[in-house]
């Protein structure tokens, strides 16, 4: 009752932010949106204009609020009780869309690989399919893909992409088409583990291997 609570609250907090009015639209019924958070001081920072002239710094305050958002569904994301992981684990998956989280988090990635590198071996599959949507979110530049290809992510994003569900298989070619685009056949991948990509009857997960193929042999050709 406790993590429904606090989740619940980070959801109205979120809106309030405008960080992610989906997110909150689709996981918030309006009961909850009219309750009146319990818990600001952990779901939103109150950061004052502070404006030194003899400083040489600048408080990025947007940073600020987006950490003080995201940090306690990361930390839900870890749970044992699985209604509060998955709730978590999508919410972050939503908010990934916007580019100050994905930013942030794409930031701070080696502190949080391991996480991604849990929630994608997860047993419960609304888990490890937010997991892939929010691995290719964040799949923007060279720093983030380096990292995610150095842990087990890339690994784990491959055997998903034996799954049954066709969303899973979407997102986990996705995910690996963001990181090829930037680092090619530098990736723990071989052209054999993708290849039937190009013949799935999903469009979507078609292109993506299409991309990811192209973006291998480009790589391999130069």
């Amino acid at each position: 009752m406790a993590f429904a609570r606090l989740y619940d609250s980070l959801m109205q907090r979120f809106a309030e932010a405008g960080l992610c009015e989906e997110a909150f639209k689709s996981l918030v019924n309006q009961e909850v949106a009219s309750i009146p958070s319990m818990i600001p001081s952990m779901t939103r920072a109150v950061i004052p204009k502070m404006k030194r002239e003899n400083d040489d710094f600048e408080i990025d305050e947007d940073a600020i609020e987006v950490e003080s958002s995201i940090n306690p569904l990361l930390q839900m994301a870890k749970s044992e009780f699985v209604d509060v992981q998955v709730n978590a684990v999508s919410a972050i998956s939503e908010l990934s869309r916007g580019n100050a989280v994905s930013k942030w988090i794409g930031k701070n990635m080696e502190t949080h690989v391991k996480l991604f590198e849990a929630l994608l071996c997860a047993d419960v599959q609304d888990v490890y399919r937010a997991a892939a949507t929010t691995v290719a979110n964040l799949a923007k530049d060279k720093g983030v893909c380096t990292v995610l290809n150095k842990s087990k992510c890339v690994k784990s994003l491959v055997r998903l992409l034996k799954s049954s569900n066709a969303q899973v298989v979407r997102e986990s070619s996705r995910a690996l088409k963001n990181i090829g685009s930037f680092l090619g056949n530098e990736m723990s991948v071989s052209t054999e583990e993708i290849y039937n990509l190009v013949k799935s009857k999903d469009s979507r997960t078609r292109k993506h291997g299409e991309a990811l193929q192209e973006s291998v042999r480009f790589a391999t050709a130069n």
